[in-house]
């Protein structure tokens, strides 16, 4: 009956059979097989669909603006180097047109016209150097929000009177064109995940303060989402009234701007830099002002914030190359986790501003030093000890109080035992090394849909298990059998069992 929608069945007999040897059904048998030869087997996937902002598709950048897709080549050396892409290749994610936002510049900033951008963000009453710097690359790698790993987020505390609206003018001025901006904390989670979609845009959000407890509990939400947002390859899957699922991939990175910091958790503080505008002598600010009004005029006039947006993701595959070397650097350095994470990646962006060469030695010290010397995402990764812990804890459903870690103590005793059962439903699994030592086996995978269950209500939920628990010294992930007699096997994270018997 589908084929009959698609053409009459006389077209199909005329198309497919035009010697008349087939019977009717036989027909429209082989018009199934004709569409699905045509099409080459494809099944639609909402996990692909792509929205506005930039995109990783096999390392090229690609920049949806809303009406036309964009893919950037670097071995193209046209002055404007992006080739229009069709938003449905075959094969490729879905770029869905929808309303335009900021196209690129025929003309790409110049280290000369990157300084006056940075003296731009400088131009403001920063508590201190480093702030500013800080913030550029806060700016800077919002722009290139889903084609990164990692993205970074940015809490700006400015006082009444700082300038906190000026700040965020400016950073408008800047990225106001790929941007999504929010204000208030009577915006809900639901509302901000629903605007968004599947963008992948930088996400301003001003005045993230809070009076009463409902506004309180807006912010808690929106936070969760934040830390989704951080390194999210999964997204959030969200159950619908129909019985089918939406997924919001959440790959944004997220500007606050308020009178005082709502972060509260670790694991928030290692995802979020506080920067902090302060009230001062107006004689000392007043010169700052008029040279941020001087260089505002400078951008206005020649669009500067088109060329800089466009100079990013001219950059992109050399910015993410060099973040990755440079978090490998700090990592040697003794700066771990996402602590590493978050200062390569603001760090990379804003030398990107201004300079098209590779980091030097010389800059992987400076950022080094930075890093070491700074409070900034002063806590380190131990909600990753944490998060193991809460999973350890976890006491099942109907088995009474008994821990998933009581469990695994059964299970490591016995090769058939009612722990290993239960564990098996959670995707945990005892196995015995090569060296003949036991470890737990954790199958965080997209298909174990119970680490959902075992994490609602933490500050967990919704949040990439995975990459937080291997931020713990010890863990890491291995291939492993999840059934001894059948020769398949799965990617987990092996837990020594020293972790579950401390």
């Amino acid at each position: 009956m589908n084929m009959r929608f698609l053409a009459p069945v006389e077209w199909w007999e005329l198309t497919l059979d035009p010697d008349g040897k087939l019977t009717t059904r036989q027909v429209m048998d082989r018009a199934i097989d004709y569409c699905i030869n045509a099409t080459g087997s494809r099944k639609f996937d909402p996990d692909a669909i792509r929205k506005c902002g930039v995109w990783d598709e096999d390392g090229a950048a690609v920049y949806h603006a809303g009406d036309a897709v964009y893919l950037f080549c670097p071995e193209n050396e046209q002055k404007r180097p992006f080739l229009p892409v069709d938003h449905a290749r075959t094969g490729k994610p879905l770029y869905l047109p929808g309303k335009a936002i900021l196209a690129p510049s025929e003309d790409i900033l110049t280290d000369e016209e990157g300084k006056t951008v940075a003296d731009f963000i400088r131009a403001h009453s920063w508590k201190t150097p480093q702030d500013a710097f800080l913030c550029l690359g806060l700016v800077t790698q919002a722009i290139l929000s889903g084609y990164l790993h990692f993205r970074a987020h940015g809490w700006i505390n400015a006082p009444a009177g700082t300038g906190k609206t000026t700040l965020r003018k400016s950073i408008e001025l800047l990225i106001g064109g790929v941007a999504r901006y929010f204000k208030g904390l009577e915006t809900t989670d639901a509302g901000l995940r629903q605007k968004l979609e599947s963008d992948s845009c930088p996400v301003i959000f001003d005045e993230a303060d809070s009076d009463n407890s409902a506004k309180t509990a807006n912010m808690v939400r929106i936070l969760a989402l934040l830390r989704t947002a951080t390194d999210g390859d999964v997204g959030i899957t969200k159950g619908g009234a129909d019985g089918k699922s939406v997924t919001y991939l959440m790959r944004n990175a997220f500007l606050l701007f308020s009178v005082r910091s709502m972060i509260e958790k670790a694991s928030e503080q290692s995802r979020i830099f506080e920067l902090e505008l302060e009230k001062k002598d107006p004689a000392e600010v007043s010169p700052v002002f008029r040279r941020h009004d001087e260089l505002a005029a400078v951008i206005r006039s020649g669009d500067l914030g088109r060329k800089y947006v466009t100079r990013i993701m001219y950059h992109a595959p050399a910015i993410r190359r060099n973040i990755e070397a440079l978090r490998q650097y700090l990592s040697d350095q003794g700066e771990e986790g996402r602590r590493a994470e978050m200062f390569s990646t603001v760090y990379a962006a804003a030398h990107f501003v201004t300079s098209t060469q590779d980091l030097t030695p010389q800059d992987m010290q400076e950022c080094a030093a930075m890093a070491s010397g700074s409070d900034y995402a002063r806590v380190l990764d131990d909600d990753g000890e944490r998060c193991l812990e809460w999973l350890l804890g976890y006491s099942p459903p109907m088995m009474g109080n008994r821990t998933i870690r009581e469990f695994i103590r059964e299970a490591a005793g016995w090769e058939v035992s009612e722990g290993a059962i239960v564990l098996e439903r959670y995707g945990l699994y005892v196995r015995m090394t090569a060296d003949g030592k036991k470890c737990v086996y954790l199958a965080a995978t997209r298909k174990n849909r119970k680490i959902g269950e075992i994490f609602k209500g933490s500050e967990w939920e919704g949040v990439n298990v995975k990459k937080v628990l291997l931020n713990v010294k010890g863990l890491e992930e291995q291939i492993f059998k999840p059934n001894a007699k059948v020769n398949t096997t799965e990617r987990g994270i092996k837990i020594p069992f020293d972790f579950v018997t401390l």
